[in-house]
């Protein structure tokens, strides 16, 4: 304000005196750091209304036993929690998270210009992902660096998943923990409710988003 009154006013205007003016009539905010204005600019994109707008994906990993860590690539829809695909496999490599992607959308077949929300991680920040996520259709979104809760869902969905189906078991090899995650996949969209569907289970919030659909 100081250069342009300056450049207008065809004089020096004095920056610390505007800014004294600007205090006293409250018209100052504090500065935001370069991590509150990438928060902020993550927290303005536009929120879900309908089933398979925004998707986020991450992926975790699981304890087998002998057959040591394995790893779980995870999709779900913010909109209605559903836990859309996984895939499960010995190796945390960019193709296991592309092919959760592809199953999510053989799932889905009309989907349509989904947005999928991801972190930065080496997987779904390779050249190879974002290149698949190009042909397929999908619009990849980034977290801000170092902020987990901007991809909230997934990580509270993890922690459901493994509070619930994950560490109440003690799995002994890869083969048993695969054959308990699809036991998982099929109770949490089936049978799980959630508060914020109502107390609904996502298969059962999907189902009255159709009837209300079909009646309008």
């Amino acid at each position: 304000m100081a250069a342009q009154l300056s450049k207008e006013l065809g004089v020096r205007v004095n920056r610390k005196r505007v800014q004294r003016i600007y205090r006293q009539l409250d018209w100052t905010q504090p500065s935001m750091r370069k991590k509150q204005l990438l928060r902020a600019a993550v927290n303005s994109r536009p929120k879900p209304t309908r089933p398979d707008e925004l998707w986020e994906a991450d992926l975790t990993y699981i304890h087998c036993g002998v057959d040591g860590w394995a790893y779980l690539f995870n999709v779900m829809d913010v909109f209605s929690r559903e836990w859309v695909s996984y895939v499960f496999d010995n190796y945390a490599v960019k193709e296991n998270a592309i092919l959760s992607v592809e199953k999510a959308l053989i799932k889905h077949p009309g989907t349509v210009n989904v947005r999928l929300r991801t972190d930065h991680g080496s997987q779904y920040g390779s050249r190879a992902f974002k290149e698949s996520m190009r042909i397929l259709g999908v619009k990849q979104e980034f977290i801000a660096v170092n902020t987990p809760e901007q991809n909230g869902h997934m990580e509270s969905f993890h922690k459901t998943l493994k509070r619930e189906y994950i560490w109440t078991r003690d799995f002994q090899s890869f083969q048993e923990a695969s054959e308990a995650l699809q036991e998982a996949y099929l109770d949490y969209n089936q049978h799980r409710i959630h508060s914020a569907l109502g107390y609904l289970t996502p298969y059962e919030y999907l189902a009255k988003i159709k009837v209300t659909e079909n009646e309008l």
